[in-house]
């Protein structure tokens, strides 16, 4: 084989190779220098022939931390960046590894420490950092490997340490004035709270007298809102204190960094709404509603029009309606002109044109509420998917669904052989009665029970309905302490509260029967109410002698006697 000459130009050739590698990448790592990331990617493969070798190895830093843009960095939080080669410890100091606040000339103290069996650089300032504060870290070219390699990576980036919280928003605000007396004090936070803190000693409202109000306390899942939600209706005309003070902790273990006072004062004897039907937020709401508004005092009635009492779609205009007032229930009444559409979404309104006879305004106007139809009503009025005509409880059923006091499912279907809980029963009957609902019915000494579980301070049901029954001696309990709200109710049960309902509306109403008379007077608890029941009309239509008193009562059934209620109380 004829060997391979080598002539005069191939070591120059060779030179130049090695020259042009060692440009290439002395280039690329050079922009490195002026660049403010914490991860720079190594600089790009270039083939490299075999016979040569690299005069050079890379020294770089990587896994900063805090890594740059990092928030909510604790105060205490040391500085670390490993290297991939050893350090010459000579070359690393506070000129080369530092930190300062940012746009500050001047460094923090600081010392400084490496692990060798890591290569890891530790800068731990003398003092912890300050809250709420960005910091830069810089790390320099002089910082040199023990083979005098120069960092290939010097850099500048930054993070930003934990702060105290702040308060966003505040109900009622500062100064506030007409508040309605069953205002809830809500305070939100711009980070999560540490809820161990807020507490009745950190979190209070005040009357002017500087008495502390008894209030429990409201706590959202997010650990953003905190709230105090009085036991008893405020004063009317009232200077109530509220204070935050730097007990208050976030998670992140800062306090408010000062004690927040604010005040407001309450309505001077402006009316309230107790009682909306339908209940805000309620669900297949029959289409033939007629929407209710009960008032807590007497109202001009020249105020409830069509103008201040208004319905409309979400995002329409208000629906044509006619509107009126009682006087001896203090009662306002809406009646829309034509039934409402089928699963839509629609809102009440009453403004601050409604005013007391005294000539107050409604407080908190506008008072607005929001219901959805069922879906799936017949045309031309309310029907039901297993309601059809002929159905033995048709009527009855109907009836109590266009004076919103029963609804059906959102799949059209009422439901007539469903049974009821108790809890259930209890709103029914104060539906029928139109006995006013609000917040502060619960917790009330009148009622005894114990089994009702936490009261959801957002919702009336079924707290304040049971608490209305007990008040109305409409409900004895399934004892004297416990009401049993999960519980199925029978038809004995139902008889004697409807029973009760009557006498407590209209006592002297019901007619005694005769000696002897009644289907199921046997029963020592219920059955002298069942004979009077059945003897003054109440269970007409249910067909008694094909049912057993003891036994689950339907949603059918309910819906009869029910609405035989209101025929014997000429409702």
């Amino acid at each position: 084989m004829k060997k391979r000459r080598l002539n005069r130009r191939t070591p120059l050739t060779a030179l130049f190779l090695v020259l042009a590698v060692g440009l290439l990448l002395t280039g690329a790592y050079q922009g490195g220098r002026d660049n403010a990331s914490a991860a720079l990617p190594l600089p790009p493969d270039i083939p490299i022939p075999t016979s040569l070798t690299i005069p050079f190895a890379l020294f770089r830093a990587s896994d900063f931390s805090p890594a740059d843009g990092e928030e909510e960095v604790a105060l205490n939080k040391n500085v670390t960046v490993e290297f991939n080669r050893e350090v010459e410890l000579t070359t690393l100091n506070l000129y080369t590894f530092h930190i300062k606040k940012s746009g500050s000339g001047t460094l923090l103290p600081a010392s400084i420490g490496y692990d060798l069996s890591t290569n890891k650089a530790t800068l731990n300032p003398v003092s912890d950092l300050l809250p709420g504060t960005t910091y830069e870290v810089t790390l320099t070219d002089g910082i040199k490997s023990t083979g005098e390699l120069t960092l290939l990576n010097p850099q500048t980036w930054s993070f930003t340490t934990i702060a105290p919280p702040e308060i966003l928003s505040r109900d009622p605000t500062p100064g506030a004035t007409a508040v309605p007396l069953d205002q809830t004090v809500l305070v939100t936070f711009d980070k999560k709270m540490d809820w161990a803190t807020v507490t009745g000693s950190s979190f209070y409202l005040q009357d002017s007298e500087g008495d502390v109000v008894a209030a429990s306390l409201i706590k959202s899942l997010d650990k953003r809102t905190a709230g105090l939600n009085p036991l008893a209706g405020l004063e009317a005309d009232e200077t109530y204190v509220v204070t935050l003070t730097t007990a208050v902790e976030a998670e992140n273990g800062l306090s408010l960094e000062s004690t927040v006072v604010w005040s407001f004062t309450t309505a001077a004897g402006a009316p309230q709404v107790v009682a909306k039907v339908p209940a805000n937020g309620a669900v297949d709401v029959p289409v033939g509603q007629v929407i209710s508004a009960t008032f807590d005092m007497d109202i001009d009635e020249s105020t409830i029009t069509s103008a201040t009492f208004y319905i409309k779609k979400s995002g329409g205009t208000p629906l044509p309606a006619e509107v009126d007032y009682s006087a001896a229930t203090h009662k306002a009444t809406l009646d829309p002109l034509a039934d409402l559409e089928a699963g839509a979404t629609y809102q009440v309104t009453l403004s601050s044109a409604v005013k007391s006879e005294t000539g107050v305004a409604l407080a908190g106007a506008p008072v607005t509420w929001s219901f959805t139809t069922a879906a799936g009503p017949g045309p031309g009025g309310i029907t039901f998917t297993d309601v059809p005509p002929g159905h033995p409880y048709y009527d009855a059923i109907n009836d109590l669904a266009s004076r919103g006091i029963i609804g059906g499912y959102g799949d059209g279907r009422f439901g007539p052989g469903d049974w009821i809980r108790r809890q259930q029963f209890a709103k029914m009957i104060v539906g029928t009665l139109g006995l006013p609902v609000q917040e502060t019915d619960f917790p009330n000494p009148d009622v005894p029970f114990t089994d009702l579980g936490a009261d959801d301070l957002t919702d009336l049901y079924p707290h304040e309905y049971v608490a209305v029954c007990a008040r109305n001696a409409i409900t004895l309990g399934k004892t004297s302490t416990t009401f049993d709200p999960y519980s199925y109710i029978t038809r004995y049960q139902v008889i004697s509260m409807v029973v009760r309902a009557a006498d407590s509306q209209r006592p002297g109403l019901l007619v005694a029967p005769p000696a002897g008379f009644g289907a199921w007077r046997g029963d020592s608890t219920h059955g002298a109410n069942a004979a009077r029941a059945e003897y003054n009309g109440l269970l007409s239509g249910l067909g008694l002698s094909s049912l057993s008193p003891y036994g689950n009562m339907t949603r059918g059934e309910v819906a009869q006697i029910l609405h035989n209620l209101i025929v014997l109380l000429g409702s």
